[in-house]
């Protein structure tokens, strides 16, 4: 199971300095970082066409991959 921070938790971590340098300037973005190579090319596609983190979020269910937001799950 891969640990993806909550859409929630991302935002409110966007006004800390350099955060999205590393993590992705959009949720989609940090999506396709984090599981980077669990997604093939097309899966990323979908997913920073997206307009919300919810739309990406559904593109990982609809393709069985699996993610959790609580770190303990991992």
């Amino acid at each position: 199971m891969i640990y993806l921070m909550s859409p929630d938790l991302y935002n409110t971590l966007t006004m800390v300095s350099g955060f999205t340098n590393r993590n992705g300037n959009t949720y989609q973005e940090h999506i396709i970082k984090t599981l980077n190579n669990q997604l093939n090319k097309d899966i990323k596609e979908e997913i920073i066409k997206t307009t919300t983190s919810k739309d990406a979020l559904n593109i990982l269910e609809n393709n069985n991959i699996e993610y959790t937001h609580n770190y303990n799950n991992v």
